[in-house]
């Protein structure tokens, strides 16, 4: 895969951190001047890039608290403009997708680290929330994994950063719900079938929305009753699609949820 002048730079750069011990000074003049460069290329269709050099040094940086909250916060900002999370919106099988769903993955690392150190205010925690449920109602790129470029795993992001928001945020049960909701309308598709274990990421996030016991029995039971409601037809290879991601869905959310009651009755 040919990379441009910047990619190419960039790899090269980031493989050097990860062999060079920097002093304290060299690494405050060089983290920020890399910043810029690293979110400019969030969506690059080179995987060992994208994956293991892009997302892991941000992963890094991050979760080790060497970033300024300001730097986080530009981050934050940057990640969910018209240009990163919503970054032709809406448009399917070609590459912009890296950039929407990569720009996702970034919301679980800003979020655990609020947790540890606040950084953002409540009205952006709420704005991150809004963002995400829009992001999951937009996205039609639902590609698990593409030949040559690796991941792109939207869905299973977007499932990622609402697990992260349901463990990281004090959610209300109306909240809890709307992204119950949103969860439901992703898997009630006709448009693809999820191969990729995007189910099972979405089911953590589930149990972990079900299990802050904001929401009564009842409407977990009627919220898993709406997956049977939908726009049915005689168009069987489309309702093939939709039964078997309910069927896969509903399966590994029954197994999962068992286990983790079960797991806490014994504790008590």
């Amino acid at each position: 895969m040919t990379l441009n002048d910047e990619e190419y730079l960039l790899k090269s750069r980031l493989k050097n951190f990860g062999q060079k011990e920097f002093s304290f000074l060299e690494w405050s003049f060089l983290m920020p001047n890399c910043i810029e460069s690293l979110l400019n290329n969030i969506g690059t269709i080179d995987s060992e890039l994208r994956d293991d050099l892009i997302y892991t040094t941000f992963a890094r940086w991050i979760t080790s608290g060497q970033l300024s909250a300001d730097i986080m916060l530009h981050i934050k900002n940057t990640i969910m403009d018209t240009t990163h999370m919503f970054y032709r919106i809406g448009e399917k099988n070609n590459d912009t997708v890296f950039t929407r769903s990569f720009s996702v993955l970034f919301i679980p690392l800003l979020l655990e680290r609020n947790k540890q150190q606040a950084f953002m205010q409540p009205n952006e925690l709420t704005e991150i929330q809004e963002k995400i449920l829009l992001y999951i109602k937009e996205e039609k790129d639902l590609r698990g994994f593409v030949e040559n470029k690796g991941w792109a795993h939207a869905l299973a992001h977007t499932a990622d950063a609402i697990h992260a928001i349901s463990v990281c945020n004090n959610l209300s049960a109306q909240q809890s719900m709307r992204f119950l909701d949103a969860i439901k309308n992703a898997i009630c598709t006709k448009q693809v079938v999820y191969t990729n274990l995007e189910e099972e990421r979405l089911v953590t996030a589930v149990v972990s929305l079900i299990t802050q016991n904001k929401l009564s029995d009842k409407e977990i039971e009627n919220w898993i009753g709406r997956f049977l409601i939908w726009d049915k037809t005689e168009v069987w290879n489309e309702e093939y699609k939709i039964i078997f991601n309910i069927k896969s869905f509903l399966g590994s959310l029954y197994s999962v949820y068992i286990s983790v009651t079960n797991s806490v009755a014994q504790l008590e």
